[in-house]
């Protein structure tokens, strides 16, 4: 992850991509622009702008300044995004049904997206957001990582590492070579090597703070996996066994002690960034577990890396959390293979529950450090836990298919467009009709407490299911005469 503060960087958040900075041009205002292409790429650029300058201008002189290309054109009503293309990705025009730009505004992180009217439309202001959505009527893609600096305080000892914008996008997957043990280049970053350079990690001096905020709310979702809705990257370094550094070899040939070196910073986190409740008792900042970059996947090896690499595969998922059950002393004895093969596609990193603190969502994360802590703790990134898919028919995500699941169904019966999970769409249509009641049928009764699902629904249960889909269609039919 490599930043930039005081100037238009733009940060790739699709899951499978590294964040990789374009620099646009300095100016003292900045505004944000997504762009989410029709094949899945998503991109976060922010641009400078001249105050009361509107959107199509600001993107028009984007355009000449960088990679980033975007077509206007006019009708009577203002000016429209007719293409965009960006590394390798390109829509233009109208090529039928919603294959055409949709433009979306908000006026700051905390509001929800309203469909624009054209870029000419939307004057920019300070921290504002301009959404460009190709083949869809779904306003833009939250990012999964913190996307705003709302406040730091170096505070003493952050040195160099005081960037506050290089604790945005996802962690760092490969950071730079020791130069005095490895060979030039990246390296993967692994438990036992961490990210280390000023342009990766955000320092949090001793009586400092730094104030990041996600661009939705992160919510503490029953289908979250262990229970952890958040987590936090620093560079919390996993000792090897015997005082041995790390040269980027075989991870079956090193094997790591029960100590982690680690610099904890205090949590605490908001809904609307003025009323704090803080993690007092843990867990804290730069602390277990350390970050893995890459899946451990000997038979697929990321060539790219180079020849040496025999080991190390694709990216790792940040919004996957790492077992709990896991600790720095249970790896104890263990290679860094079997370290990295216990993560799986996780991250690591120091995973949050926001239940714990009685929330049930929260947009606003801070790290202090006590002016007497004689510690620095180091910031890489933040990311909202991914939540497990719910459970077929479960549209209330409360672990239980029945009598709710059927009423969130019934309210939205017949309905053709515009609903989700917990309106009853079970097969993703945007509808809700006798497909999505089928599914509920086939899993009516289904309990996570014994999860074998119901093939069959006992005749009462059908006979609910049908007595409530007849009831409904009777009162519409009364309805329409």
């Amino acid at each position: 992850m490599r930043c930039f503060i005081a100037c238009a960087v733009v940060w790739i958040v699709a899951a499978s991509c590294v964040a990789q900075p374009v620099d646009l041009g300095a100016g003292e205002h900045l505004a944000n622009l997504v762009v989410n292409f029709k094949d899945g790429a998503n991109y976060w650029f922010s641009v400078p702008f001249n105050p009361g300058e509107a959107a199509d201008s600001a993107w028009a002189r984007a355009d000449e300044l960088s990679s980033l290309n975007v077509t206007l054109v006019s009708y009577g009503t203002g000016q429209f995004v007719d293409g965009v293309s960006y590394d390798g990705h390109s829509n233009s025009g109208w090529q039928g049904g919603e294959d055409w730009w949709h433009q979306w505004q908000r006026s700051g992180i905390e509001q929800p997206w309203a469909m624009g009217m054209g870029v000419s439309s939307q004057t920019l202001t300070d921290g504002c957001w301009s959404g460009l959505v190709y083949g869809s009527t779904s306003p833009p893609a939250d990012s999964p990582y913190a996307v705003a600096v709302i406040d730091y305080v170096e505070g003493i000892g952050a040195g160099s590492y005081n960037n506050p914008a290089c604790s945005l996008g996802r962690p760092s997957v490969d950071t730079a070579s020791d130069p005095w043990s490895m060979p030039s280049g990246t390296t993967p970053v692994v438990p036992v090597y961490q990210p280390w350079t000023t342009d990766e990690l955000a320092s949090v001096g001793q009586g400092g703070r730094l104030t990041v905020a996600f661009d939705h709310r992160v919510e503490n979702d029953p289908l979250n996996p262990y229970g952890l809705d958040f987590i936090m990257f620093g560079n919390a370094q996993q000792q090897i066994g015997g005082g041995s550094i790390w040269a980027n070899g075989n991870p079956n040939d090193t094997t790591v002690s029960g100590l982690v070196s680690s610099e904890p910073g205090i949590v605490s986190v908001s809904q609307d960034g003025q009323t704090w409740y803080t993690f007092a008792s843990g867990p804290c900042a730069d602390s277990f577990a350390p970050t893995l970059g890459r899946v451990y996947d000997p038979n697929n090896p990321d060539t790219s890396l180079g020849e040496w690499n025999l080991w190390w595969g694709t990216a790792t998922d940040p919004t996957v959390p790492l077992d709990p059950n896991l600790s720095a002393a249970g790896f104890a004895g263990k290679t860094v293979a079997q370290i990295a093969s216990s993560y799986g596609r996780s991250a690591g990193g120091t995973g949050f529950d926001i239940g714990a603190l009685g929330l049930s969502w929260i947009q606003y994360v801070r790290v202090e450090n006590p002016s007497s802590s004689g510690v620095v703790p180091e910031i890489d990134a933040l990311a909202d836990v991914a939540a497990l898919p719910p459970h077929p028919g479960d549209a209330g995500k409360d672990n239980l298919v029945g009598a709710d699941d059927l009423a969130a169904l019934l309210a939205n019966w017949g309905t053709l467009s515009g609903k989700s999970w917990p309106d009853g769409d079970f097969d993703g249509d945007g509808g809700v009709g006798f497909v999505d009641i089928s599914i509920l049928a086939a899993n009516w009764g289904w309990d996570s407490a014994s999860p074998s699902p119901t093939a069959v629904p006992e005749p009462a249960s059908l006979a609910v299911l049908a007595g409530g889909v007849s009831l409904l269609l009777r009162r519409r039919g009364s309805a329409g005469h």
